[in-house]
């Protein structure tokens, strides 16, 4: 793996899947931020790979994807694609809150090719709007008028589209295309509905939704470790 790219793979001590587990970590993140999904996939058989995605002050530096799409969420896009690409084998993606928004649109950019199945972890929101605010408010502490303020640049410079491009990016998906959503009930970030809005119309998608109970945004894993493991590992078998 070139540094470039800045990925590793994360190898199975008893490999029995030839697909690969494509990781892209949430907002901010990190592949190590997920050393708890990667332990998981490759408890069940699976390689894992995980990269870094660019900060927000790394990614508005230069705003830009190659095709002049302006915005974090394709800056994004772009660096998936490009670490898609760089791995000959089939790949099941793994995403995680709002750039969940960013590997969909990767998947269609690549007309599905060598993507097997999608697997969102809280997000992403088909409100962006509303999630910007959240996310200003209740991560970053800022007060209810600084929020207000501050929310239209922020939503802008992660998408001028605000994520109404991504049900067009779901249509484009072939039929019975595999995708489980992990959904957290007190999620206070991006709410369950939030996330569900997107994909209910989606009628041609073998589309599969879990909402775990009192936790909140990313914290199924820690809170319901044995149903969550479970709830993979039936996505993953069925896929055969």
């Amino acid at each position: 793996m070139t540094e470039k790219l800045n990925g590793r793979f994360f190898k199975s001590q008893n490999k029995k899947h030839k697909e690969i587990i494509f990781f892209v970590h949430f907002f901010e993140g990190s592949p190590a931020a997920l050393r708890k999904q990667i332990q998981l996939v490759n408890q069940l058989g699976y390689d894992a790979y995980g990269f870094q995605l660019p900060t927000m002050q790394e990614a508005l530096s230069a705003p830009f994807t190659s095709d002049l799409s302006f915005g974090v969420k394709h800056i994004y896009t772009e660096e998936i694609e490009k670490n898609l690409n760089s791995i000959q084998d089939e790949k099941i993606i793994f995403s995680f809150s709002n750039p969940c928004a960013s590997s969909i649109e990767a998947i269609v950019r690549r007309n599905c090719y060598d993507i097997k199945a999608l697997i969102c972890d809280s997000g992403p929101s088909f409100r962006m709007v509303k999630s910007g605010e959240n996310l200003l408010h209740w991560n970053k502490k800022h007060s209810w008028l600084m929020t207000k303020l501050l929310n239209p640049f922020f939503s802008f410079f992660w998408s001028p589209l605000h994520h109404h491009d991504t049900p067009k990016h779901l249509a484009a998906l072939p039929r019975n295309f595999p995708v489980l959503t992990l959904l957290c009930e007190n999620d206070i970030l991006i709410p369950p509905q939030d996330t569900i809005l997107g994909f209910e119309n989606q009628k041609h998608l073998n589309w599969q939704s879990v909402t775990f109970t009192k936790t909140g945004h990313l914290l199924a894993i820690r809170n319901h470790p044995d149903q969550y493991r479970s709830v993979v590992e039936n996505f993953l078998n069925n896929l055969k």
